[in-house]
């Protein structure tokens, strides 16, 4: 009796259904900001490298915060007061409103997303060049003049943040300045 080998391919077919793909509607949670009122209290800080002083010509105070970071209390009237002449401090973050409801308020959502607060410098100033120069090219210009002041102090006093004469030149380049 003879034996006959023979190959033969089996193929097996397995009919495998398809999962039910569930699509999940995420709604943005809205948390809705606080009334601000105009007697509200918020606190400012100055973000600018010397003396801010503001004035309000309707009730006639004047605030003077002397150093970079520091804060002082304010009334929202008293901001509206001081944007209606001088809205630049605001616009520009060398006054920055430290409470969101109020900062929403005044219209200054959009730029304050632009402004580096003196928490973040030195992080800022670790990022790549890429990095910088893109934030830059969208930050407000008084801004821009506090980041060339705060490089300028670092310089001065031999931080190894700015040792870098290369990065020095960076900074002069896209902040339109120069560090004698």
């Amino acid at each position: 009796m003879a034996i006959k080998k023979t190959t033969e391919k089996v193929v097996a077919e397995k009919v495998i259904e398809p999962i039910e793909e569930k699509k999940v509607v995420v709604e943005p949670v809205v948390v809705p900001v606080r009334k601000v009122g105009l007697d509200d209290t918020v606190l400012v800080m100055n973000n600018t490298l010397g003396m801010l002083v503001m004035h309000s010509d309707v009730t006639n105070r004047t605030w003077k915060i002397a150093e970079y970071s520091k804060t002082h209390r304010m009334q929202v009237s008293d901001i509206i007061d001081i944007c209606s002449d001088q809205s630049v401090i605001f616009e520009e973050g060398w006054a920055l409103i430290l409470d969101e409801a109020v900062v929403e308020y005044m219209g200054f959502t959009e730029a304050y997303k632009n402004i580096i607060k003196p928490k973040e410098m030195d992080r800022f100033l670790g990022l790549s060049e890429e990095e910088q120069e893109e934030i830059i090219k969208e930050m407000p210009a008084g801004i821009k003049l506090t980041i060339a002041r705060y490089i300028k102090t670092k310089i001065i006093q031999k931080d190894k943040i700015m040792d870098s004469a290369s990065k020095r030149q960076f900074f002069q380049r896209v902040l339109s300045v120069i560090f004698d």
